[in-house]
C-alpha cells in the first residue's frame, strides 16, 4: 500500500518523478509523519491515507505550505542521522515487532519536494492530488 501526491490539473495525472511524491506503508517515513498527517488533516480538513484520496487546492495550499515549512524546520532541528520507526506488527507464524529506518536527509529531501510542489501549484493553479492504492 502506498499513497502518491502528485501535482496536478486534473485528477489522471500518474506517477512523475519530478512532479510526484509517494510514501509506502513499509516504509518508515510514512509512519513517522503520523503526527504530521494529521495535523495537516486538521488545518485543511483533507486526510493523507493509504485507503483514501485528498485534494490540496486553493487556501489548503497555503496552509500545507505552511505546515510543510514548520515541519521541514522541526526535522532540521533532529540531532540523529536516522532512526527506527515501528510500522507493525506480524503476527504469523510467530509474532515480530516490525521497524523501519528513517534517514533524516532522505526524509528532508522529500519534504522539501512536496514544498516545492506545493509552491508550483500555488503559482501555476493547479493542486496536488493524494491517492491511496
Amino acid at each position: 500500500m502506498a499513497v502518491t501526491i502528485n501535482l496536478t490539473k486534473d485528477n489522471k495525472s500518474r506517477y512523475d518523478d519530478d512532479t510526484s511524491i509517494s510514501f509506502g506503508d513499509d516504509e518508515g517515513i510514512y509512519w513517522f509523519l503520523q503526527p504530521f498527517f494529521k495535523k495537516i488533516e486538521i488545518e485543511t480538513s483533507e486526510a493523507i491515507d493509504l485507503y483514501d484520496d485528498c485534494v490540496f487546492k486553493g487556501e489548503n495550499l497555503n496552509k500545507l505550505k505552511v505546515c510543510l515549512e514548520q515541519e521541514i524546520k522541526r526535522i532540521n532541528g533532529i540531532d540523529k542521522d536516522s532512526w527506527k520507526v515501528h510500522y507493525g506488527t506480524q503476527v504469523h507464524p510467530s509474532k515480530v515487532e516490525l521497524y523501519s529506518h528513517v534517514n533524516k536527509n532522505e526524509l528532508l529531501l522529500k519534504l522539501e519536494k512536496w514544498l516545492m510542489m506545493t509552491s508550483a501549484a500555488i503559482d501555476t493553479g493547479e493542486f496536488l492530488w493524494g491517492h491511496g492504492d
